[in-house]
């Protein structure tokens, strides 16, 4: 959000701030949140570069079509292991996916 936008919403009686300040989060789990979403964009963006249904990928992975999509959207009902299990059945090294967590 631009500076001059934050003023205007500050100057209206809004409070502005990240999401771990609006959703209360220490900062061990701001860090968790932001893996998981990093692993989740991971696993959609490699299925799509390889051209696969998320039916195939879950196939590929021993899991639901169903989980794949909630992988995907960075579902806290998916642990981190399925994501990477996911991420590694898309062809994923361990390099790759700690550069995922990077990202």
């Amino acid at each position: 959000m631009d500076k001059a936008k934050k003023k205007k919403l500050k100057a209206a009686g809004f409070k502005v701030g990240s999401a771990s300040e609006f959703l209360e989060l220490n900062d061990t789990e701001a860090a968790l949140v932001a893996i998981r979403v990093s692993l989740a964009q991971g696993v959609r963006k490699r299925r799509k570069a390889a051209g696969l249904t998320q039916a195939a990928v879950a196939k590929k992975a021993g899991t639901t079509q169903a989980r794949v999509a909630k992988a995907e959207n960075a579902n806290p009902e998916i642990s981190l292991d399925l994501l990477m299990r996911l991420l590694i059945s898309l062809g994923a090294n361990p390099k790759q996916i700690a550069k995922a967590i990077a990202a």
